[in-house]
């Protein structure tokens, strides 16, 4: 088995060779198998997802010049009769977004994700980590990747988005998950959030995971306000190499 693969979909969007390491556990012994593999593939940059708690692995990633660049908490909530439908606001109205209200989404995710790993990484364009994001939420309206894109809207123009993947009959994922800037700090996320719940529990749904960055305390207020446990933290760290720094 490789201890590499590729990032296929970032790597075409930046324009130059991503993998993932293919383990969680790093030791000094597979760093040479690595290397060969990094030589072989002209891998640009290697990123690592490590558990918080393997203290090994921490080390030697930090040993061999990993850069640790975000902290990535996962939430879990059991979906139960208690997540119904909240209490309507007149203004303002849930549903699908379709291929009319990319523009409007793509605007709006524009001040929002500043605190992922790839924006924390002065090696990545800011431009083309946008157009990562954007790219994301249009792939999600049309049932790519992610399966589907709730929005909330004021006379037909999404003013918040949730994209949700589904993992299988029982298990859904949220993906992409932001409130326009001017609309922020007036409970909507928590609004979005229990509605995207509602609706999920009534397709039969009784999972729902997201992941949120460590410094993204507002998002993760909101998931634990909402019923949202912590499941797992782990460590994100890149590795570059010469021929792509």
């Amino acid at each position: 088995m490789s201890l590499i693969k590729p990032v296929v979909w970032d790597s075409k969007l930046f324009g130059f060779p991503i993998a993932a390491l293919n383990t969680t556990k790093l030791t000094a012994d597979i760093m040479p198998l690595i290397a060969t593999e990094i030589a072989q593939q002209k891998i640009h940059m290697l990123q690592y997802l490590c558990p918080c708690d393997d203290i090994a692995s921490v080390y030697q990633a930090e040993t061999e010049k990993f850069h640790f660049v975000d902290i990535r908490l996962t939430y879990q909530k059991k979906l139960t009769s208690s997540d119904i439908t909240p209490e309507t606001k007149d203004d303002i109205h849930f549903g699908l977004a379709n291929e009319s209200h990319i523009p409007k989404l793509m605007t709006i995710s524009e001040s929002l994700y500043q605190d992922t790993r790839y924006y924390a990484d002065q090696h990545f364009p800011r431009d083309k980590v946008h157009i990562l994001h954007q790219t994301w939420l249009a792939n999600a309206v049309h049932g790519k990747f992610d399966h589907i894109c709730y929005c909330l809207f004021i006379d037909n123009n999404p003013i918040g988005f949730c994209s949700v993947r589904y993992n299988n009959q029982h298990t859904a994922t949220l993906g992409l998950f932001g409130i326009a800037k001017e609309h922020q700090r007036k409970s909507l996320g928590n609004y979005l959030l229990q509605l995207a719940c509602a609706d999920l529990f009534s397709k039969g749904y009784q999972e729902i995971l997201v992941v949120t960055q460590g410094k993204n305390y507002g998002a993760q207020r909101t998931y634990q306000s909402n019923g949202f446990k912590s499941l797992k933290v782990e460590m994100w760290y890149h590795k570059w190499f010469s021929h792509g720094s």
